[in-house]
């Protein structure tokens, strides 16, 4: 019959020994990126979408949607005030 243990009890040596042997392996692309502070990620994107909007080839349609999406980061990036 296995033993209780209570929340956050330590095990015994030999047996805590065993289990920090295994690590878990990151297979994830994401957590191997280093991270980035969000300002500076939404700073980038609205650089990028800035600089999409100047190129003439784009129709009414994708214009009008990069304006908007580009509207959102701005006001992500604008600090509000706090009462």
């Amino acid at each position: 019959m296995p033993r209780f243990e209570p929340p956050g009890a330590r095990r015994p040596r030999a047996m805590a020994s065993k289990a920090d042997a295994w690590e878990p392996v990151m297979i994830s692309p994401y957590l191997e990126r280093p991270m980035r502070p969000l300002a500076a990620t939404l700073s980038a994107m609205l650089e990028k979408i800035e600089t999409e909007l100047t190129d003439e080839k784009l129709g009414a349609a994708e214009k009008w949607q990069r304006r908007m999406r580009a509207g959102l980061i701005r006001s992500l990036l604008t600090p509000r005030l706090v009462t």
